[in-house]
């Protein structure tokens, strides 16, 4: 990963003429692994300070540009960041964490659909009710009144 798929050690090996060559692309290429290794910690970092913000601040109106800005980077590396740790992207990690929570306040309250949508970052009744839609199927007044909501803490 760190030389790219048709980098040849051995090849390179054998192209090297003295001890000091030797040496020297050994040091070349420790350089680069550990800087490989230091970018890779440092854009961990920068996730992890992501998750943290999300999960502190989903339950309000938050966009991938205050994301950005709050740890730092541009919304296009921290984008590519986050879909190289999660597999997915910061809009369906956030919504997830929403619709989780929303099952849960569906499951253990008398809250309105629409007093829930504005309880977790949603603009509006008409955006909450069609995400949980398109992640769990049904409507989240179907929902709580489903078999599915029994038992979910």
């Amino acid at each position: 990963m760190v030389f790219g798929n048709y980098y040849s050690i051995y090849h390179i090996l054998s192209t090297k003429e003295t001890l000091d060559d030797i040496k020297d692309w050994l040091i070349e290429m420790y350089t680069t692994i550990m800087d490989y290794l230091y970018d890779a910690n440092h854009n961990k970092s920068y996730f992890e300070r992501a998750i943290n913000y999300i999960h502190e601040n989903y339950k309000r109106d938050i966009d991938i540009n205050s994301i950005a800005e709050h740890v730092g980077l541009s919304y296009s590396h921290l984008r590519k960041i986050f879909k190289d740790e999660t597999g997915d992207n910061m809009v369906n990690y956030i919504n997830n964490l929403r619709i989780e929570e929303s099952k849960r306040i569906l499951c253990q309250t008398d809250l309105t659909i629409r007093e829930i949508a504005l309880n977790l970052g949603y603009n509006n009744e008409q955006s909450f009710v069609r995400f949980f839609k398109k992640y769990e199927g049904i409507s989240p007044g179907k929902f709580r009144m489903s078999p599915y909501a029994v038992g979910i803490d």
